[in-house]
Order: structure tokens, then C-alpha cells, then sequence
């Protein structure tokens, strides 16, 4: 199961990835950058997105998932790492809600976060605070309905609200920080969503963490019962975020 199946594109071969490339392609509006030019797709009911990467010779690099949400936090952004494969690519590491503005370490943890637009995001000189848009896309996901059952279902106990950056654990076949996350979420608010160019449903929540708040989005498939508000899900998550305003560390 794909990132794409979260947010109504349920792609499981390379030639639908191809046919779905292709159908969205005259639909996006085009964003130049340095390495080339990023074409932005926006289902507006939904709020499923889809960013396909073009090098300057107009060939197609690959193509990248991401939800319009509405939730914000802030970060200090430490470093920008970019992927060898593919230029138009990257993530940037940071520290969720610092409390210090020049102490990027005063924040709650470190966790890296890719971004769809990486290849249009202004070169920061770092470290530099800023407010991002934060979409988890869930790999596995277990919902409880309070808080006496998810403290229940596990001999390891986590805190209600928690997050563990496990792409920052480096393995010998993962020497790479990459953009996941463990974390334990309040439900503030849930929502089906019916992606319009597929007819495919998905599943929105929003819901507060350890030092922020945040977008999930989520198949169907993946769910063992419906969060409700006020409950507690748990999981392992892909992070895709979009700087919104940007505010340099002096």
C-alpha cells in the first residue's frame, strides 16, 4: 500500500502510476524552479494533492502525494538535505515548537519532514524558525476510543501524547534520516473525504501530538475501528510538509 491510497489513489502498479501521472498532468498549474518545474494538482473538495517533477528538458522525474490541510505548527529548521537520485527532491530536518527562538534544541524533538515543492523552497540560511503545514500519511494506524483502552492494549506504555522520530534511527541498511515518525494523537476532529478524480474515499483527522498539531490522512483499509473525537490513535507515519511563512533566526 502506497502513499497515494491515503488520499484516494489507490496505485498499485507502475502503469497505473504512469496513467494517474498522465491524467493529472493538463489539470495542475506549473511552477518553475532552478532544477525544473513542478506541476501542482489540487482536488479542491478533498484536499488531495499530487506534485510531478519535470526536469528543464520537460521529462518526467517522478511524482509526490501531499493533503492541503489546515492544521500549523512551528519548527526551527536545522539542515536541508537533498536525494541523490533526484535534485528536484528533499527534506529539511528540524526541531518541533523551540521555545527559544536562537535554540533550535529548546524544541519538544527532532524529526525530518519531506516537502512535494522542495525544489521551489527558498535557500534559508540556517537555522531559521518557521511555520509549516505537517500531513502525516499513515503506514499503520490503531484507533482507541479513550483513554483507558489505549493504555490498556499494551504492556509498553506510551504517553497519550507522544512522538518518536524513528527516521532519525539510522540502520545499517537505512544510513539516512528519513521523514517517519511514531507518535501516540489526540483526535480534535475526523472527516470522510472523497477524492473526485477517482471516486476513491479516504479518511481525514486532525489531531494533537507531543509540541504540535497536525493533518493525518489515512485508507480505509489500514483501520481496525473509526477514530472518534476525543479518542487516541496510534501508528507509524510518513511526514510530507509545506513551509507557510517563514520568520529567519537572528
Amino acid at each position: 500500500m502506497s502513499h497515494l491510497s491515503d488520499i484516494g489513489f489507490p496505485v498499485e502498479s507502475r502503469e497505473a502510476f504512469q496513467s494517474l501521472a498522465q491524467s493529472v498532468y493538463n489539470k495542475g498549474n506549473v511552477i518553475d524552479s532552478a532544477n525544473g518545474y513542478c506541476v501542482k494538482f489540487t482536488d479542491e473538495r478533498s484536499g488531495a494533492e499530487l506534485w510531478l517533477q519535470f526536469n528543464k528538458q520537460w521529462e518526467f522525474m517522478g511524482m509526490n502525494p501531499h493533503y492541503a490541510g489546515m492544521t500549523h505548527m512551528r519548527v526551527c529548521l536545522t539542515d536541508r538535505m537533498t536525494k541523490a537520485q533526484n535534485a528536484m527532491e528533499g527534506a529539511f530536518h528540524c526541531w518541533a515548537n523551540p521555545t527559544q527562538e536562537n535554540l533550535p534544541e529548546s524544541g519538544a524533538y527532532p524529526f525530518v519532514f519531506d516537502l512535494p515543492d522542495f525544489c521551489a523552497v527558498p535557500h534559508f540560511n540556517l537555522p531559521t524558525l518557521v511555520d509549516i503545514q505537517l500531513t502525516t500519511f499513515a503506514y499503520e494506524m490503531n484507533c482507541f476510543d479513550n483513554d483507558t483502552e489505549f493504555n490498556d492494549h499494551s504492556e509498553l506504555k506510551y504517553a497519550l501524547e507522544s512522538f518518536i522520530p524513528i527516521g532519525l534511527f539510522n540502520a545499517d541498511d537505512n544510513p539516512t534520516e528519513q521523514a517517519f515518525g511514531f507518535f501516540a494523537a489526540r483526535v480534535l476532529n475526523v472527516a470522510d473525504k472523497v477524492n473526485e478524480l477517482t471516486g476513491e474515499k479516504f479518511l481525514w483527522l486532525d489531531v494533537k501530538t507531543l509540541g504540535c498539531e497536525m493533518d493525518v490522512v489515512c485508507d480505509y483499509k489500514l483501520l481496525n475501528k473509526m477514530p472518534q473525537v476525543g479518542g487516541i490513535i496510534q501508528g507509524q507515519f510518513w511526514l510530507s510538509g509545506r513551509i507557510t511563512s517563514s520568520n529567519p533566526v537572528k
